[in-house]
């Protein structure tokens, strides 16, 4: 169920940073955007590894920058 949960955050954070130009961010967004395709990264990293928390940690942290890149793109 981790697992699972892990997949589908790491799909969201790439789905909302795919939506985003970063070339269009001020500095700190990029800094935002390439921590979370770091944490996207890093998830991938451990669902290999078969360490399913802290895949499942930083699948969460990069779907929650994601989405704040996202929501900052539309306001």
């Amino acid at each position: 169920e981790l697992e699972a949960r892990a997949k589908e955050r790491i799909a969201s954070a790439e789905h909302d940073l795919g939506r985003v130009s970063r070339g269009s961010l001020p500095s700190a967004a990029r800094d935002q955007h390439d921590s979370a395709y770091r944490f996207i990264r890093m998830a991938k990293d451990a669902l290999t590894a078969r360490n399913v928390v802290y895949a499942a940690y930083c699948a969460d942290k990069a779907a929650t920058l994601a989405s704040l890149l996202g929501k900052g793109e539309h306001e």
